[in-house]
């Protein structure tokens, strides 16, 4: 994933804000999965209350990717940081007392919900756009985003 982010990060292309998400995206996965690995993490508490929070930026970060490679304008606004306000929520309040993680178990299960029903609309809305100004074409973006969000999310 790293490897990946770094390519996505240097490479030359038009489509730079796509694959910058998507390399942030995988960067927060990896650090989410760093527990995999070590459990260093455990040794400095707010580092582990971070990773465990991180995994509420997951989603997010996919749904503002989804956006920007389906929509060439897509432009990132001071109003998507909206999307990562629940993330700092969950790192303030955390402290790993039964009741907070319950919580956060909770909003996660919610969040996971709602960003998938948002990605999915995103998809049928740019598929419907797609399919009305372009006849017989190959869809292969529209494609590739709905593997992923099923292959990975569901």
């Amino acid at each position: 994933m790293l490897l990946l982010s770094v390519f996505l990060f240097t490479v030359k292309t038009k489509n730079k804000l796509p694959n910058r998400v998507f390399g942030i995206y995988l960067l927060v996965i990896a650090f989410d999965l760093i527990g995999f690995f070590t459990n260093k993490t455990l040794d400095y508490p707010y580092l582990h209350i971070l990773k465990v929070s991180s995994s509420l930026l997951q989603l997010p970060l996919f749904y503002l990717y989804v956006l920007s490679a389906c929509y060439s304008n897509f432009k990132i606004k001071k109003t998507h940081i909206l999307h990562f306000l629940l993330f700092l929520a969950i790192f303030y309040i955390t402290n790993f007392s039964k009741q907070s993680l319950v919580l956060y178990e909770i909003v996660g299960e919610l969040q996971y919900i709602i960003y998938i029903v948002a990605v999915f609309i995103v998809l049928k809305k740019y598929k419907t756009v797609f399919l009305e100004n372009y006849s017989n074409a190959n869809n292969t973006m529209y494609k590739w985003l709905f593997q992923i969000t099923v292959h990975i999310h569901l």
